[in-house]
Parts: C-alpha cells; structure tokens; sequence
C-alpha cells in the first residue's frame, strides 16, 4: 500500500508539474498575443482625422458655443465660410486668439469696431482677417447648421 502511494505521488506531482507548467506557457503565450494586439494606431489613423482637421472640427465648436448671441453668430458664420481655407498656422492663430481668456465682449466690440483694441490684439494677421469679414460680409440673422459647419477634409 505504501508503494502505491509513493507511485500516485510521484505521478500527481509529474502531472502537477506539467499541468503549471502548460498554464503557465500558454499564459505566457497569451500575453505575448495581448502585447502584439495592443499598440493600437493614433487617433487619426483609426477615425481618420488629421491634426489640421481635428483642429477645425474644435474650432468650428469653439466659435459657435461662446455665451453671447451676437458673438455666436460671428464666430459662427466665420468659421462656416472661412475655416476651410485657412492654413494649419492661422488655425492656431484663430484659436488663440479665441481661446486666449480675453473677454467675449471686448472681443466682439474690438471686432465689430466699436472700440480700439490693444496692438498686440490688432497686429495679428486673424484678427485682421475677421475684421474684414464682419465689415465685408452680410451676417446671417442666425447661426448657421451644425451640420453644414461640419469641416470636411478636402
């Protein structure tokens, strides 16, 4: 009787042993798989966006959702006509012009002419451009479809 113990041992630890060991191949096995799945592409690559058309997709956002109507509809309509042919620098430009933490309404009134603005703000090359915009362009009455503001890649 002692025999057959000493010998179900010795096979119950041969098979324990291959047993740890099987697992522990295949999970190492599966982790190597998991590391080679796992570096996922950039964003743009898997959604298709460039830097230059994220970058407009956000702005067209950033110009219509600014709390005050009138600067809404600038904005808006700005961005609708003119963001498609702006370049990946004065994209920059616009935003940080917008999204510099100036106030809205000096914004708006330095943009519509109402007062002098600061020369740091009236050299920049976008805002000269907006300038233009609003004294040359005839302003919708309303912002302008979400879905037609959308920025295609062209």
């Amino acid at each position: 009787m002692n025999k057959n113990l000493s010998t179900i041992a010795k096979v119950y630890q041969t098979n324990t042993f291959k047993r740890l060991f099987s697992v522990t191949a295949i999970k190492t096995k599966q982790s190597q798989d998991l590391e080679s799945t796992s570096k996922l592409p950039p964003k743009e690559q898997k959604y298709g966006f460039s830097e230059v058309e994220k970058l407009r997709r956000k702005l067209v956002w950033e110009s219509r959702k600014r709390g005050i109507l009138e600067f809404d509809i600038i904005l808006s309509t700005f961005a609708n006509s003119r963001l498609n042919s702006l370049n990946f620098e004065q994209l920059k430009e616009y935003h940080d012009l917008i999204s510099s933490g100036l106030n809205d309404w000096d914004l708006f009134h330095w943009i519509t002419g109402a007062k002098t603005p600061p020369t740091e703000i009236q050299d920049r090359e976008i805002f000269k451009t907006l300038v233009e915009f609003v004294k040359a362009e005839n302003l919708f009455k309303r912002m302008p479809n979400l879905e037609d503001a959308v920025v295609h890649n062209k």
